[in-house]
């Protein structure tokens, strides 16, 4: 991996409290089951990355909100942590990735690591191959009712 320990670790516990914010915007029956499913599955470090990634798979909705979330944070590095674990969600041959994304493999996992400075085009590309694009909202409350 190209992500160091400590940096990885730092990324998990912000993680596991984006789960901890996502769950304040569902239902209680949605928050006990999630609550559930994490207290039966994520256990260390290692069990988390598995529950996020098969969450991540199985649950487009989730992986869009947590695109979103990463992309909200001031530091790049969080959305591309986020950007690679939904790639790898997607699908774990980041060679197969590439090809669909046009990309060389190499220039893949540069713009995935933690120094990576992607162009905006190479985004674009990668969020192609989730079925997901790039859009742009006001962050100015609207003062129409």
């Amino acid at each position: 991996m190209f992500y160091d320990g400590a940096l990885m670790g730092q990324k998990i516990m912000k993680l596991k409290s984006f789960d901890r914010y996502l769950a304040t915007r569902l239902s209680k029956a949605k928050i006990n089951a999630i609550e559930k499913r994490a207290k039966s599955e994520v256990r260390t470090h290692r069990d988390y990355r598995e529950y996020l990634l098969r969450r991540l798979q199985d649950e487009p909705e989730f992986a869009r909100m947590y695109l979103n979330e990463a992309l909200a944070d001031d530091d790049q590095r969080v959305f591309l942590l986020a950007l690679k674990n939904v790639l790898e969600a997607y699908n774990d041959n980041m060679s197969a990735v590439a090809r669909e994304a046009k990309l060389s493999r190499r220039n893949l996992y540069g713009i995935l690591s933690e120094r990576g400075n992607p162009k905006l085009t190479s985004v674009r590309s990668l969020l192609h191959v989730l079925g997901l694009k790039l859009a742009v909202q006001s962050n100015v409350p609207s003062k129409h009712k």
